[in-house]
């Protein structure tokens, strides 16, 4: 077997996204040491890439710095963004941060506007139906709702003529309609994630938790904002390397580390992309060859009888003896999820160098190259219910003492190690729903300011000295349907000081998304829901012209339903908690080291607030989380409501229409959410370019013709929207009248 450092290197390695297509460094020569495995001496080279990995180089020459010709430069420049991200975590840089700042930050309701209790007071004096904790859909003639009461459920208000003015919703109504009670908040810190690219397997101190029948739950299906190089061979006379999102480089998980179940393992295959092909999970058939061929083969070496009698000795092995619970005990037809087990074997961790090192010989062999470039990878989320403290530093050293303890460092690159810095700020007062609150306390709701988000951005493009466009770099995400609260996700321009650094994204919410975030799954997020808005006779034909039925109406139908319940019990069992405020950072392990050089821990208890941040809303948990209530009702009423008017063989097409919108604002009220991307919700009006000839009379809303100063002829679609739809299919007084219902 040849030694690693004779072995070839070609470019496949991770790198934080979106990764620039920049020429690397050559490498340079690299020392050896020892490393100590249970008492057996073995020379690792420091840089144990494996074969096709190149080292991902984040301080490499991709800065952005026309003015920055020296490395001396660069370094001040780092030192400054450090310095500048420390500040942040200490105090956020919002409206009102510096004099400038100041007036943006609005602090007088605007005249006319309404607060969130003009929505709740409909579904509270029952003038509308609450339909939220019913685990059944609403039936025709089940209530007496005037036009009146729907009017001022969608829209703040009674119209008193055809021209009133819809009022626009403003957070600070609620300072004048109740009463905040002031809080001293809570700060924690946490650690929410570790992403690392090892270069061996052992790596794991304590081991592997191996698993010879990898389940495609277990697959990143998420953009987690780092990339991997892949060739591109579109062009097969001019093949290249391009960079794509992990989620989309084949891979599937190999196990666990041992002792440290939140560390899964994954094994990546760059030479398996294929650019036609929406990466799902790898072919039995690759399974197969990858674990007869070369894994199952390299743990045979090195593993002695004694062990390998535990290790199945072929992948259908491993298959078979996963499905022998449900196929051979089973009493009645189940899924093929249900019948799968998880095996695992614990692989020791004297073995683990060995092994992986007879992988890297193995995928040289003519014939199985396309595994060539094998890459490590570990990735632990959601770890923060774990590692919350009140200080950073006490943070620090949890990390560091639980890394330490099951993870051998000496084969992960501080550079190629990723933590999610948390900080969390959180009123203190929060009880259970029968709990009996004590005077003086009030639970309460934090939400970002968006106008501090904006603030924010440009402040962050200052400090890191880029000409990145804020639109490319950042983007805002709507809370609640409130045009006020908003989320922000910000990733740092692959040139720009922040990145080489060693910050790749940052992130800011609201904590409140918890009561529907369930492992990434929200509810009536269902993108199949509008199934049951569709005409049953169309679905028929749909099902016989595509000779196959995709989808089955009563499980959506349940779907629905289930996502009804479960936002009624998160929403009424939480009316007594208090929510906070995240910010998230996603720093190299190198860029966290420097920060805690400047935290002074002595100094901890200065950074302590008194009172909440200026750069969010307080809002009473009493009024915000009812508002919440009933903003999903108003919809699921309005869809419900709308169905119910259809006979159960018939469904026009005007009230498909109708309730596809529903559905699609429940879709959007819940979270963090991009409205822009929903046209029908988002625009009221747009310009499209087209030519003198082109006429189109077809669609909503009415379309009409301007010319520019150039005389480019625009068409001009107004009366588009949410708001223009509710009032032309009459969910609004100023059509007289409910004249959906039939006679």
């Amino acid at each position: 077997m040849p030694p690693i450092s004779a072995l070839a290197e070609s470019p496949h390695t991770p790198d934080s996204y979106p990764a620039p297509s920049i020429p690397r460094r050559s490498p340079s020569l690299t020392p050896t040491s020892t490393v100590i495995l249970d008492d057996i001496y073995e020379p690792v080279s420091l840089k144990l890439n494996t074969i096709g990995v190149e080292v991902v180089d984040l301080a490499g020459s991709t800065c952005d710095l026309d003015s920055r010709d020296s490395e001396q430069e660069l370094e001040e420049g780092k030192q400054a963004f450090k310095k500048a991200l420390f500040t942040q975590l200490l105090g956020f840089h919002g409206c009102g941060s510096t004099e400038e700042e100041k007036p943006e930050h609005q602090e007088i309701a605007p005249e006319g506007s309404v607060g969130l209790e003009v929505f709740v007071e409909p579904v509270v004096n029952e003038t509308v139906p609450d339909i939220l904790g019913n685990n059944k859909l609403m039936e025709r003639n089940s209530h007496n709702t005037t036009a009146e009461s729907w009017e001022r459920l969608y829209t703040g208000q009674v119209s008193k003529d055809e021209a009133s003015y819809i009022p626009t919703v403003s957070l600070l109504q609620a300072k004048q309609t109740f009463s905040i009670l002031p809080r001293q908040p809570k700060t924690q810190w946490d650690l929410d994630s570790i992403l690392a690219f090892p270069r061996s397997l052992a790596f794991a101190r304590r081991g592997i938790v191996y698993s010879p029948n990898p389940l495609i739950t277990a697959n990143i299906s998420t953009d987690i904002h780092l990339t991997m190089s892949v060739p591109d061979l579109s062009d097969p006379e001019h093949p290249k390397n391009i960079r794509q999102p992990l989620k989309k480089v084949p891979h599937y998980c190999f196990g666990k580390v041992n002792g440290f179940p939140e560390l899964s393992i994954f094994l990546f295959f760059p030479r398996l992309y294929d650019a036609d092909y929406d990466f799902i999970r790898l072919s039995d058939e690759v399974l197969q060859r990858w674990t007869d061929n070369i894994l199952l083969p390299a743990i045979y070496e090195h593993l002695p009888s004694g062990h390998t009698q535990h290790v199945p000795a072929s992948w259908r092995q491993g298959q078979l003896e996963s499905l022998a619970f449900g196929y051979e005990k089973a009493q009645k037809k189940m899924s093929m999820a249900s019948r799968q087990q998880a095996l695992v074997i614990t692989l020791q961790p004297h073995y683990l160098n060995p092994i992986w090192r007879s992988i890297l010989h193995l995928v040289e062999i003519p014939g199985y190259q396309d595994f060539k470039g094998v890459q490590l990878f570990v990735s632990g989320k959601n770890l923060k219910m774990a590692y919350k403290h009140q200080t950073v530093a006490k943070l620090y050293c949890h990390i560091n003492t639980s890394w330490r303890r099951y993870i051998n460092t000496c084969y992960i690159e501080e550079d190629q190690l990723f933590v999610d810095i948390g900080k969390e700020i959180v009123a203190p007062d929060t009880f259970l729903q029968d709990e009996e609150m004590p005077a003086g306390t009030q639970p309460q709701v934090y939400l970002w300011r968006r106008c501090c988000l904006k603030s924010y951005v440009t402040w962050f493009r200052q400090a890191c000295n880029t000409k990145v466009k804020e639109s490319t770099m950042s983007q805002l995400y709507f809370e609640g349907f409130l045009q006020e609260a908003a989320q922000l996700t910000i990733l740092t321009p692959p040139r720009s000081i922040a990145r080489q650094a060693g910050l790749v994204y940052s992130q800011f919410y609201a904590s409140s998304k918890e009561m529907f975030d369930s492992a990434k799954t929200y509810p009536f997020a269902n993108d199949r829901l509008e199934v049951l808005a569709i005409d049953p006779v169309l679905r028929k034909a749909w099902a016989k012209k595509g000779k196959a039925e995709s989808f089955d109406s009563d499980v959506i139908q349940r779907a629905y339903l289930h996502s009804k319940i479960r936002c009624h019990e998160a929403l009424l069992s939480s009316e007594q908690k208090s929510f906070g405020v995240r910010e998230e950072h996603r720093v190299t392990m190198t860029l966290l080291r420097s920060l805690m050089e400047l935290f002074d821990t002595e100094d901890q208890h200065l950074t302590a607030l008194e009172t909440p941040p200026s750069s969010v809303w307080v809002l009473p948990s009493a009024l915000y989380l009812p508002y919440l209530m009933c903003t999903i009702n108003k919809f699921a009423a309005g869809f419900e409501h709308t169905l119910s008017l259809c006979r159960y063989d018939l469904v026009s097409w005007e009230h498909t229409k109708v309730m596809c919108m529903f559905l699609r604002c429940l879709r959007f009220c819940l979270g963090g959410q991009l409205l822009q991307r929903e046209s029908g919700l988002w625009w009221d009006k747009r310009h499209r370019e087209v030519s003198d000839s082109y006429v189109d009379g077809r669609g909503v809303g009415r379309r009409l013709y301007e010319e520019d100063e150039d005389g480019r002829l625009f068409q001009v679609s107004k009366d588009m929207g949410l708001e223009e739809i509710i009032k032309a299919y009459h969910f609004s007084r100023s059509a007289k009248a409910w004249d959906l219902k039939r006679r």
